[in-house]
């Protein structure tokens, strides 16, 4: 067992990101941005879970934008090119399976 902890408030901070676990059938990492911040097109070797724990955030792909909120777990393809974009200060974990 194991408990990582994962703060929501990161104070002024931009675009924090913590790997948090990296085991060998996972990878997770936390991400917080602020409102408005972005992370540019890219994709990942795995399978990818995205969870948001708060706030709302838009992942843009191809031909469509997908907007979640703690409402909604948001899982991708290996290799599915995507850009992100803060709507509100939003904190999501991301989990890639290996």
């Amino acid at each position: 067992m194991k408990i990582v902890e994962t703060k929501h408030h990161i104070g002024d901070e931009k675009k924090h990101a913590l790997r948090i676990l990296n085991e060998d059938k996972f990878d997770t990492i936390h991400l917080h941005l602020k409102k408005g911040e972005t992370l540019t097109k890219h994709h990942a070797k795995c399978d990818v879970l995205i969870i948001v724990r708060t706030g709302k955030v838009v992942f843009y792909f191809d031909q469509e934008k997908v907007t979640l909120t703690n409402e909604e777990v948001l899982h991708m393809d290996p290799y599915e090119d995507h850009s992100v974009e803060a709507i509100e200060e939003t904190d999501f974990l991301i989990v890639k399976v290996k």
